[in-house]
């Protein structure tokens, strides 16, 4: 639904890139029917580090 390759969000998901475009992120949300800010309100990311 959100027109991503299924190659592109598995490659993210498997860790084999540790980086999304913003793009990206979006067009996963739209997908969604979210938007970027009801995507990043989880508590996942209260923690969240850069490396």
């Amino acid at each position: 639904m959100s027109g991503i390759p299924c190659s592109t969000i598995s490659t993210f998901m498997s860790r084999k890139t540790e980086l999304i475009k913003l793009d990206t992120l979006l067009h996963i949300c739209e997908g969604f029917n979210i938007t970027l800010g009801e995507f990043f309100t989880d508590s996942i990311f209260d923690n969240a580090e850069q490396d």
